[in-house]
């Protein structure tokens, strides 16, 4: 009689596969932080290409979103943080040089940009990433960023 391809042990019980929840679960966490990048960072950046001071505040704010599972959670951001953030000097990639810092305006500026088009919300000094793109991350792929493709 042949035996089972099955990874059974003698008794009938399973074989325990240590680990294997742990891998589901980064595997979740990278699908959910993939489809939020899709929708929000991505998005910006494929609408409008020229916006380079919006999509690096774009790219500030998303890191800022903790995936735990496949949930995603966002705590708003203080404005005189980010600003902070976006005005330091970055050093240029392939060279020793660094490249010109954002001024304060430029800050506004794209902060401006990213209220406009419904991709950050400011309420008193705190920015946010509006809700919609952090809900049903894992379950529902059809909600897609301002201004793309599906409301063009």
């Amino acid at each position: 009689m042949p035996k089972s391809k099955h990874r059974r042990k003698t008794g009938g019980k399973s074989i325990k596969h240590p680990g294997r929840v742990r891998q589901l679960r980064e595997r979740a966490e990278r699908s959910a932080e993939s489809q939020f990048n899709e929708r929000y960072r991505y998005a910006l950046h494929r609408q409008f290409p020229n916006e380079t001071a919006a999509g690096f505040m774009v790219d500030l704010l998303s890191d800022t979103v903790q995936f735990i599972g496949a949930a995603a959670e966002f705590w708003p951001v203080a404005k005189a943080e980010l600003f902070r953030q976006f005005m330091e000097p970055v050093d240029a990639p392939d060279t020793d040089d660094e490249i010109e810092p954002y001024t304060f305006e430029t800050a506004e500026t794209a902060l401006a940009f990213l209220v406009e088009h419904g991709m950050a919300e400011v309420s008193g000094d705190e920015v946010s990433i509006p809700d919609r793109f952090l809900k049903n991350i894992v379950d529902s792929g059809d909600e897609v960023a301002p201004g793309t493709s599906a409301e063009v």
